[in-house]
């Protein structure tokens, strides 16, 4: 897939749904070429945001607000894409980019609340990690108190389930 086909991709998924970090990231490994270099990567990568961004694909923190489906970040252009560099390099595992951004077009539900691109996440913020089990991967945020807000699964198994699921553990 080119750059132009996979930055059509990505702008056409956050129309329907939340779009991690991550999934820029592979779509930028598979435009340069699996195996690619970190660095040529990373590139692509932030190059793809910023043509999300034209596209008016919201970036921000996962809200753990019910109804609520992201907390924009606010801020120059300029100033959003130099924080994702800033946190591929500070993550630097890419198996870890679910934590660096979210991506939505806003359907209405964005927060309305736009935390400033360098400000500390607000207790609002909802966190993402991985976490496998039972050859499924299940995919939780994590509220600031440790406790699972939302989970989904992401298909490895065979029928394996689709979507969102609300699991407020407290």
């Amino acid at each position: 897939m080119g750059f132009q086909e996979s930055l059509e991709y990505l702008v056409e998924y956050a129309r329907s749904t939340f779009i991690a970090f991550d999934s820029v990231w592979d779509c930028a490994e598979e435009v340069e070429g699996f195996g690619a270099p970190f660095g040529d990567v990373r590139r692509i990568s932030i190059d793809l945001v910023s043509g999300m961004l034209d596209s008016s694909v919201a970036v921000g923190y996962l809200s753990k607000v019910s109804g609520q489906d992201l907390i924009p970040w606010g801020g120059a252009k300029s100033e959003i894409l130099a924080k994702i560099d800033r946190d591929i390099e500070r993550v630097a595992d890419p198996c870890e980019f679910i934590s660096i951004c979210w991506f939505i077009v806003d359907r209405g539900c964005n927060s309305n609340q736009r935390i400033h691109v360098d400000s500390a996440p607000p207790a609002e913020a909802s966190f993402a990690f991985w976490d496998k089990g039972n050859d499924v991967d299940l995919h939780n945020q994590r509220a600031g108190n440790g406790s699972v807000v939302h989970s989904f699964h992401v298909g490895q198994a065979v029928d394996a389930a689709y979507g969102w699921k609300i699991n407020d553990h407290k």
